[in-house]
């Protein structure tokens, strides 16, 4: 049966479901319940194979490929965290879900050491099958894999089954003392239409009043005149190195950006048109991105054109030069200190990159 619901799994590319979760840890004295509308879409270029989006009356929780965040109606806050791990995604979201059990179930089908039995009686629904899978000294995490616990115990998970589609409608988690966790699927879309692309932008989310879940540390962004750190990093696509010594004795305008973000994919044109109405009166344009993939920044080109050079894994060059959020443009004089440094404004731009040429 369990081969049979992996196989399911594997035949999704996407799938939209109500998402819930009970914890019931009657030792501790803890109850709580919380539900989601829940979509996940495989086969995406990123470190989890997926893009997965969750959103219930407070708010947003996304991972992006890129970036995870969450937003908070109530608040107005929003979190970001670039180049996340599965321990960067909230467990209310992933335990017993769709996209864990796929990862899950070829993992206990493997092990020697777990059983899995087919419960049956008249005690059960019959428009479901019920299996219990018994794990020694471990647990199920949110990657799929199974996480050791320092304790002689044996963990039980009961996966209700929909005989019709083959896929989970129930998990429940129960340890010996009794607690228990219980996550329920309903209302599954097999053709979803999807969230739309700015869903998973955070900046969709943002305006002049949002407030940062997170503290900001680190220099705030670096001021006019200030002189301009210096940097070595790999150009896309050919991985030929690039510095910024190679601009010495040039204007040089610095665009920092992100593929999941809505504002970096409008201030394309706008570096597009600088670029192409200056590089002939000696302005450098390059655009630097900390931490995107080859592959988000491949999907990133060919969907909004940029023109101008890019170079790859700019984290430390961001953090240096303090940026605040994406993009950020940072125009550097001939001499090697900074003219402007702020949002990607083409006008404001014009007119400092005029005031050089004019200057020379």
């Amino acid at each position: 049966m369990l081969g049979a619901v992996s196989d399911r799994l594997e035949s999704l590319d996407a799938i939209a479901f109500d998402h819930s979760i009970e914890l019931n840890y009657a030792s501790q004295g803890y109850r709580r319940t919380s539900s989601a509308r829940g979509y996940i879409e495989w086969g995406a270029q990123n470190a989890l194979g997926a893009r997965l989006r969750f959103e219930d009356s407070t708010g947003v929780f996304v991972y992006n490929g890129s970036e995870v965040f969450s937003y908070d109606n109530n608040q107005n806050a929003l979190g970001v965290r670039p180049q996340p791990t599965l321990d960067d995604l909230p467990g209310r979201y992933l335990q017993g879900s769709l996209y864990t059990l796929r990862r899950a179930i070829p993992t206990l089908l493997s092990a020697e050491s777990i059983e899995a039995e087919l419960l049956t009686g008249e005690s059960y629904d019959a428009a479901f099958h019920y299996v219990e899978v018994r794990v020694p000294r471990a647990t199920i995490g949110s990657d799929g894999e199974l996480d050791p616990i320092g304790q002689d115990i044996t963990v039980t998970y009961v996966l209700k089954i929909d005989r019709q589609t083959l896929l989970p409608a129930e998990v429940t988690k129960r340890d010996p003392n009794g607690d228990y966790m219980r996550t329920t699927l309903s209302a599954l879309d097999f053709q979803p239409t999807g969230p739309g692309e700015g869903a998973w932008y955070y900046s969709s989310y943002m305006d002049d009043d949002t407030q940062d879940m997170y503290e900001r540390t680190g220099r705030p962004l670096i001021g006019v005149g200030e002189p301009a750190p210096g940097w070595t990093l790999t150009e896309y696509p050919g991985g030929t190195e690039i510095s910024l010594d190679d601009f010495r004795g040039r204007a040089t305008l610095m665009v920092f950006w992100i593929s999941h973000c809505g504002y970096s994919i409008a201030a394309v044109p706008s570096v597009n048109a600088l670029y192409d109405a200056y590089r002939d009166d000696g302005l450098a344009v390059v655009s630097i991105n900390p931490y995107d993939s080859r592959e988000v920044i491949d999907l990133f080109v060919e969907h909004n054109g940029p023109r101008y050079p890019i170079v790859q894994n700019g984290q430390e060059v961001a953090d240096a030069y303090g940026v605040p959020g994406y993009p950020s443009a940072v125009l550097i004089g001939p001499g090697g200190d900074v003219v402007y440094s702020g949002a990607v404004d083409e006008d404001v731009l014009r007119e400092a990159v005029n005031s050089l040429i004019r200057e020379r």
